[in-house]
């Protein structure tokens, strides 16, 4: 089973009827099995702590200089653990993509965003990244609570080939 970490940013009108749609994507992971716990971090307001509360998964409200996604990083309870950001929403492929990958020994990878113009689809790379999906072992020291710090931790080698895709307003 997988343990998620969303991490939502931006303003709450904007922010948060996308991480509605972000969570909702997730039901069919959830139904297969594949999902275990979901934490989401968000900037501090009651939208979010509501959304949070409505889809039973746990919070962790952060404002300017507090740990919360430390707290979140430290909750994750599953061997595979997957960061994803709030304004992305997930298919059917994307599941099976994730369920093929946890099969295999364990590494982590980059998720990426579905290519959105000519040169991302010629260059996939240039997508930007959406997430990580890392499994315990490949954690080699504290993992540095932000985007940058997770991909710098981990330093995956892999792409998966399943994209997010972006939510918009």
């Amino acid at each position: 089973m997988l343990s998620m970490l969303i991490f939502c940013d931006g303003p709450e009108a904007l922010a948060a009827p996308r991480l509605v749609r972000a969570l909702s994507s997730l039901v069919p992971g959830v139904v297969r099995g594949l999902i275990g716990d979901v934490h989401v971090v968000t900037p501090r307001a009651p939208a979010f702590a509501a959304i949070a509360d409505e889809a039973g998964v746990a919070h962790y409200g952060e404002a300017p200089g507090e740990g919360a996604f430390t707290t979140a990083l430290r909750a994750l309870r599953g061997p595979w653990c997957v960061a994803l950001r709030g304004d992305q929403r997930v298919d059917g492929g994307w599941f099976d993509a994730l369920e093929a990958f946890i099969m295999e020994p364990p590494r982590s990878a980059l998720l990426r965003v579905a290519p959105q113009n000519f040169a991302q689809h010629l260059l996939p790379g240039l997508a930007p990244a959406s997430g990580i999906i890392w499994h315990q072992t490949c954690v080699v020291g504290p993992l540095v609570p932000s985007w940058a710090g997770l991909r710098e931790g981990l330093r995956p080698r892999l792409t998966l080939a399943a994209r997010t895709q972006p939510l918009t307003p």
